[in-house]
């Protein structure tokens, strides 16, 4: 018989489901600002529109890392956010 305790999970701390909870509210208010953005830019250059996203993204991507590193969650982070409709243009 084995009186040895399992080791805890070095993931024991981790909170999956805010992650999840607040990544599903950040990639919504990110799918917010394309939309908004895509409307301002309408008549002016693909180029404008296309820089503004690419910035909105490199927050995103901040601010999903700042919420997995809050979470205790330092791997696998980008798989835990299921899929998000993506809104067709008209």
């Amino acid at each position: 018989m084995n009186d040895i305790a399992p080791n805890p999970s070095p993931y024991s701390n981790e909170n999956t489901a805010n992650l999840t909870s607040h990544g599903e509210y950040l990639l919504s208010t990110f799918e917010n600002s394309k939309w908004a953005l895509d409307a301002e830019f309408e008549h002016q250059g693909h180029s404008m529109l296309a820089r503004n996203i690419d910035m909105e993204g490199r927050k995103l991507y901040a601010k999903i890392l700042q919420s997995a590193c809050e979470n205790k969650i330092l791997t696998g982070k980008w798989m835990l956010f299921p899929s998000v409709p993506i809104r067709e243009s008209s």
